[in-house]
């Protein structure tokens, strides 16, 4: 009988997953873009706070991990997380102090019988790619009522300026540093993103944004149209603002000619391969990140599938797969990774360090920091009175 039942729900799906697959297919935007929009003026630098997204609103329950919360990382973060409703949060933190690079929690989330992994992903403002990483052994479509799933809201910050955005294409996350305008403690947001599919890499470089558009239309290449043709989609000139335009409401544009950040017209894609070079966000964070950024804001767009760092005196290795690529074989990552943590470790040569943990780690490429080294504890010296 309960064979039986998860064939009828196999079978339910299957026209969902034809459809999802369809859709994300259909809706890759060209690095050859040329956008037309109502340009948006004075964007703040605090964020506004985004628009509830009522088709990702779910009866996911939510908690922290009693790991993370013994080890004291953004605590009060997780607990803000918990006690909203994960449509409206967007996962943002206070910049670690100097030699600390880890910020965020890891909760976990107990599924209802409708949920697959990528509705979870959407609901928590997660990319679908880290959400499979991190949930390797549980079924994408078909968790399972009850399935409880790690949130991989723990991360460490890339090694590079924390200034502006950072795009890390390896991980598909953004990393907002707003700056202040006056003192005061300065934060991080992470955002979910999606990146150029194999053939169509987002470049890896520093640029600015350059402008900003609400309510682009969107103007497809000849080449884009062909590609689509060939596929039974008759794309028009002209994509004009609306439900079904690609871009979304929101458009960032860059100074590396004819790429943008922009939203979508999906709720599905987000952490997958799936754009023909340009930055993909959920809606209600391209919005967001639209209002809180100047023009002139530095751009920096890495690809960094091995990240290291500290947190109160402990060395962690975060691992992520490899992007599939033109060239799709990376070879030496366990190098890489020894030459990462040499690296951190360079003015620590004390610090002690579990190769075989490391091994692990890489090996399982989970995308989660994972605690690999300590340095030494400082010993207290005892003076004794004489007299």
């Amino acid at each position: 009988m309960l064979k039986l039942r998860a064939m009828q729900r196999r079978c339910s799906l299957l026209p969902r997953l034809l459809l999802t697959l369809h859709l994300l297919a259909l809706s890759a935007v060209s690095h050859s873009n040329t956008v037309q929009g109502t340009v948006i003026q004075g964007a703040v630098v605090q964020a506004a706070t985004p628009a509830k997204d009522q088709s990702t609103t779910g009866q996911t329950t939510v908690k922290g991990t009693a790991q993370n919360a013994a080890e004291g990382t953004a605590e009060a973060s997780a607990e803000e997380a918990a006690k909203a409703d994960p449509a409206d949060f967007v996962p943002h933190y206070p910049l670690p102090t100097p030699g600390n690079d880890l910020v965020g929690a890891n909760q976990t989330a107990r599924l209802s019988a409708a949920d697959t992994l990528i509705d979870v992903a959407a609901r928590h403002h997660l990319g679908y790619n880290v959400l499979r990483s991190a949930n390797p052994e549980v079924d994408a479509w078909l968790p399972g009522e009850g399935t409880e799933v790690l949130l991989p809201l723990q991360t460490l910050l890339p090694t590079v300026a924390r200034e502006g955005i950072v795009i890390n294409v390896a991980e598909m996350r953004l990393y907002h540093y707003p700056t202040l305008k006056s003192e005061g403690a300065r934060s991080v947001y992470v955002y979910p993103i999606s990146v150029g599919r194999r053939e169509w890499s987002t470049p890896l470089t520093r640029t600015r944004v350059t402008g900003r558009a609400k309510d682009p239309s969107w103007y497809p290449p000849e080449s884009i149209r062909k590609e689509h043709a060939a596929r039974g989609d008759i794309l028009p000139k002209v994509v004009p603002p609306g439900p079904n335009n690609p871009l979304g409401n929101y458009l960032l544009s860059l100074g590396i000619p004819s790429y943008f950040i922009h939203g979508t017209d999906k709720k599905f894609g987000i952490g997958m391969q799936v754009t023909h070079g340009c930055i993909r966000m959920y809606g209600r964070d391209i919005e967001q990140l639209t209002k809180a950024v100047p023009n002139n804001t530095p751009v920096t767009i890495i690809n960094q599938t091995v990240k290291t760092g500290w947190h109160n005196g402990k060395l962690y290795l975060e691992i992520h797969p490899a992007l599939e690529t033109m060239s799709v074989i990376e070879e030496g990552k366990l190098n890489t990774a020894v030459k990462a943590l040499v690296q951190a470790t360079k003015d620590y040569p004390d610090t002690t360090i579990n190769w075989d943990k490391v091994d692990q780690v890489v090996t399982a490429e989970t995308g989660l920091p994972t605690l690999v080294g300590q340095r030494p504890q400082p010993t207290k010296t005892l003076v004794l009175d004489e007299g």
